[in-house]
Formats: structure tokens, C-alpha cells, sequence
């Protein structure tokens, strides 16, 4: 029987309560997001989208393979909030968000 990851919520802005996508990283935190801004910024999200869902796959978390500490700082790069600008502590996390990337 497979382990169940335990999971948390992301902190704002990826705590929203009317997303319609969740993303979990690899280290089990949801980030309740957007599919009209994951669209526009990425394409892989832009045609993930445009494939036909049925209802019960529309609460299903996205499953990513970068662990919370890359994701958050590269999901606030396409956010649309003058407040959000990612903080990097060094020069390493910001590479590791431009590979994400």
C-alpha cells in the first residue's frame, strides 16, 4: 500500500480559496492557483488546460516535481501583484528557480 504524503497549504497568495488548480511540490504543499495565469505564462499549463477534464479530475493536485522552496518563488514571478516579488537568500535559490523555470 502506497504512503500517504501529508500536505499543507501554501502560504498568500497561494492560499486563496476560490483557485480552480491546486499544485503540490514535491515536499506535499498546495498551491492553490489559477489556470487562467498558469495558461498565459507557461505553455505546457496553456495546453494542459485545453484538454478535456471530467469533474471528479477537477480536485485532483497537479503534481510537480520541484519541492515547495523552488515553487513558491517561481509561482510569485507570474503573479500579478505588486507585493509578491520572490525574495532569493542567495544567488543558488535564484538559480534553482531560473532551472525550474
Amino acid at each position: 500500500m502506497p504512503e500517504t504524503q501529508e500536505t499543507s497549504i501554501a502560504s498568500a497568495p497561494f492560499n486563496n480559496p476560490n483557485h480552480d488548480i491546486i499544485l503540490r511540490s514535491a515536499d506535499g504543499v498546495d498551491f492553490y492557483h489559477f489556470k487562467l495565469i498558469l495558461s498565459l505564462v507557461s505553455p505546457i499549463f496553456g495546453d494542459m488546460f485545453t484538454l478535456p477534464q471530467n469533474a471528479s479530475e477537477l480536485a485532483v493536485p497537479v503534481l510537480v516535481t520541484e519541492p515547495s522552496t523552488i515553487l513558491h518563488p517561481l509561482l510569485l514571478l507570474s503573479y500579478p501583484s505588486a507585493s509578491a516579488d520572490p525574495i532569493f537568500s542567495s544567488i543558488d535559490d535564484a538559480k534553482a528557480v531560473l532551472e525550474a523555470a
